[in-house]
């Protein structure tokens, strides 16, 4: 295997050598939150039209504006969203290489979202008694 990377002044291999594996690392957690971003910006895009429905409703005297609180909630849900769903794909990227932290974070990801689904049901019952 050949390595070749192109350095300016005078370095040893294993100085080189870490250097690249730093900024691999640092490369590789910068991707992973273009990704994260990536998957919020699109679960917002998808639930924006809601809000705008929901300013519909606005009462201007009163300055309710039910739009802005949908966007905060969806909003909300969408970055969870995003975090769940990008813990489960960096852990099956990881499944080969580091499969004990693939399988610590894909267990976490889903006691997470079991949690958060309890306790939308709970809430959900809650609101619908009189």
């Amino acid at each position: 295997m050949e390595f070749h990377k192109l350095v300016s002044g005078t370095k040893t291999y294993d100085e080189i050598i870490s250097m690249a594996e730093s900024e691999n690392t640092i490369m590789t957690w910068l991707i992973r939150a273009g990704g994260i971003f990536l998957w919020y910006l699109s679960f917002t895009s998808i639930a924006s039209p809601l809000g705008v429905i929901a300013d519909l409703g606005t009462i201007p005297c009163i300055g309710v504006e039910p739009g802005t609180l949908l966007n905060y909630i969806t909003g909300t849900a969408a970055f969870l969203l995003a975090l769940l769903l990008s813990f489960v794909v960096i852990s099956i990227a990881w499944f080969w290489y580091r499969p004990l932290y693939s399988c610590a974070l894909i267990v976490g990801a889903l006691t997470v979202g079991y949690f958060l689904r309890i306790n939308v049901q709970k809430k959900v019952k809650n609101s619908k008694r009189p």
